[in-house]
């Protein structure tokens, strides 16, 4: 009888060990010459960040080959304190998301501890008064860092933060408020940097703002 109870007791503490136990990180790799029918390798990258971010957990990372991407960004899942979701360029290339005029923002954040680096965003443009019209950068989530982004020609903010325990460095932006490049908006103006109301425990660090025809950082 005694015996029954110990195997049964080592089964559970095996059982127990093995579903807690922490799924591994995955790191994958979107390319603009990439397709979605891939598995998102660094051999055989997704195309678009709607397939790449589907599949995304905690503590994976999705890393962006150089060239030019006429897509936005749109974060939606939640990493935790211990493991991020992390967004960053392959090492030694430069990724570019060219909005091509369009309204929507470049990067659209809507998710807590999301980490994004070394990625550029360009052109964007208001169209509509719908979404966040003309933002380069737009966070809304929780718990952000984010890190030598360069980030030019938005029609209005160049970055936009609503939220809680963010962290902004080593960027460059520039050529922000075009809406306002003739002079003639008064006092109804944009921000290269915006804190919006509401914005806490905000780090804004080490950052180059210039040529912007709207507030630098506020």
């Amino acid at each position: 009888m005694m015996l029954k109870k110990v195997f049964i007791t080592s089964i559970f503490f095996v059982c127990f060990l093995f579903l807690s136990s922490p799924v591994s990180a995955v790191t994958y790799y979107v390319s603009p010459t990439g397709s979605d029918e891939n598995p998102g390798t660094a051999a055989q990258p997704f195309a678009s960040f709607w397939q790449a971010t589907s599949v995304l957990q905690p503590g994976d990372e999705l890393k962006f080959y150089g060239g030019t991407y006429n897509q936005k960004l749109f974060t939606q899942k939640n990493g935790t304190a211990t493991q991020p979701i992390k967004f960053s360029a392959v090492a030694g290339q430069k990724p570019i998301i060219d909005m091509q005029n369009n309204n929507d923002s470049g990067i659209h954040v809507n998710s807590q501890y999301v980490e994004i680096s070394d990625i550029e965003v360009q052109n964007v443009k208001k169209i509509t008064s719908e979404g966040p019209s003309g933002i380069c950068v737009y966070v809304e989530g929780d718990n952000v860092t984010l890190n030598n982004l360069t980030i030019h020609h938005c029609y209005t903010h160049g970055i936009l933060m609503f939220t809680k325990n963010i962290t902004l460095t080593n960027s460059n932006v520039s050529y922000t408020n075009l809406v306002n490049q003739a002079l003639q908006q008064g006092t109804q103006y944009g921000s290269a940097i915006k804190v919006a109301i509401g914005g806490e425990n905000i780090r804004i660090e080490k950052n180059t703002v210039h040529h912007n025809y709207g507030e630098g950082i506020a």
